[in-house]
């Protein structure tokens, strides 16, 4: 073979090589996640995704589930440890109220301006309206600390 015959041969094996290491070392797009085989989402091991909601769902135990709407939309659930699905960001925006005595979490939720209502106290259901309150939070109490707080 000619050595004018390699040139090409050469070019394109160096234009393959070097289009390999450009996607190899292409930046995650934050959150940094990656997808698993079920369609959930798990951070990289090395960091917690940049989102402070996603962050926020991987510390408690939880793990991130990608759901696609019908008409193209797109968010991140919180698949929390007993299984329950939350949005990560109603899971994220209930828990300064977490920990807290029902006082502490009336001057937080003033502060937030959003409105409280007890849905479980001490492991009883209380009776509660069925209307929808952008914003409010539903509290568990336990023993007159909240348990249990999510974003409606």
């Amino acid at each position: 073979m000619k050595k004018t015959q390699l040139i090409p041969i050469i070019c394109l094996l160096s234009a393959i090589a070097s289009l390999l290491i450009i996607l190899g070392s292409k930046e995650k797009t934050a959150p940094e996640l990656s997808t698993t085989g079920d369609n959930s989402l798990i951070s990289d091991e090395t960091s917690l995704p940049t989102n402070p909601a996603s962050a926020y769902c991987i510390e408690q135990g939880g793990s991130l589930v990608h759901t696609s709407l019908p008409e193209g939309d797109e968010y991140l659930n919180c698949k929390l440890p007993s299984g329950e699905e939350v949005e990560e960001n109603k899971f994220y925006n209930s828990a300064p109220y977490l920990g807290k005595t029902l006082e502490e979490a009336e001057t937080i939720a003033k502060e937030k301006r959003n409105s409280l209502r007890i849905i479980e106290q001490d492991g009883e259901t209380l009776e509660n309206t069925a209307d929808y309150v952008p914003g409010r939070i539903n509290i568990t109490l336990t023993n007159g600390i909240i348990t249990s707080a999510f974003e409606e």
